[in-house]
């Protein structure tokens, strides 16, 4: 298997503010020293402490596992909350290193031929999307490493950010729509995953937020809360999935309902593959 390009294997984005980014690039031209870099005062994320468990998503109509949803998930030493990690992590300008470990540890399950007939999800901040890599990172990372992009959701988290990221994560998200890639709203709303964001994106997958299915069976509201959600499939030609599945009752709700996909504990937990 080979993870090709030069700024993957010298783990390129430990350092990723602008100004720091420039020096390694400068580095790896070998036009400075790596030292120069690394004298600098700066905490990269240890990514060894962390991994990818995966929770499957099911077609309820056929009850077939049709994919995974990555899920970043830290070793028992850190103490650190994985919400609180990202967080820091998108602070800290190190969202691009975020990106290629994601990639990377996605990209060996799309080469093995026992995944060859599932999908997988991957969560993406939208800063990570706004970066001025990203459109480079995710163009030559499935060229290099000969990736079938149909395989790939990229999910856009609810995190709220500010309309210069937003505005520019739009159009970095259209553009890719227009190379072929796809995206999808999570925990759609809650945060930035509203009707604003849908009304500019074209997305293959819409997943509503848990809390939808929570008082479905018992509340006439949000009831016809999750009638509406299930009719997006046809209203905004997309898949439509309902996350937080955890009961009997709840996945039988959501099959009546009409939608494409089911996720949650009731189904399947995250764990390794």
């Amino acid at each position: 298997m080979r993870f090709c390009r030069p700024w993957v294997g010298y783990n390129y984005f430990r350092h990723t503010s602008r100004f720091i980014r420039k020096l390694i690039v400068l580095a790896l031209k070998q036009e400075i020293s790596t030292k120069q870099t690394e004298s600098l005062s700066f905490k990269p994320v240890d990514f060894a402490l962390y991994s990818f468990h995966y929770q499957p998503i099911y077609c309820l109509n056929t009850g077939d596992l049709i994919m995974y949803e990555s899920l970043l998930r830290a070793s028992p030493e850190v103490s650190q909350s994985i919400e609180s990690l990202i967080v820091d992590i998108i602070s800290g300008g190190q969202e691009d290193a975020l990106t290629v470990f994601t990639l990377e540890s996605v990209a060996k399950y799309l080469l093995e031929p026992r995944f060859s007939s599932v999908s997988f999800t991957i969560n993406l901040e939208p800063a990570q999307i706004a970066s001025d890599n990203f459109f480079k990172f995710i163009t030559e990372f499935f060229s290099d490493n000969g990736l079938n992009k149909n395989r790939v959701i990229f999910e856009i988290t609810e995190r709220p950010c500010s309309a210069l990221i937003l505005n520019k994560m739009i159009d970095v998200v259209n553009v890719l729509n227009s190379f072929g890639f796809s995206f999808a709203l999570d925990d759609f709303g809650t945060g930035i995953s509203n009707f604003d964001l849908l009304s500019v994106l074209d997305v293959k997958l819409i997943k509503f937020d848990r809390s939808f299915c929570k008082k479905a069976l018992s509340h006439k509201n949000s009831h016809n809360v999750l009638v509406l959600a299930s009719s997006f499939k046809s209203n905004f030609e997309c898949s439509v999935c309902l996350e937080g599945l955890e009961t009997a009752e709840q996945i039988n709700l959501a099959k009546r309902l009409g939608f494409c996909y089911g996720q949650g504990y009731g189904l399947g937990r995250p764990a390794p593959l």
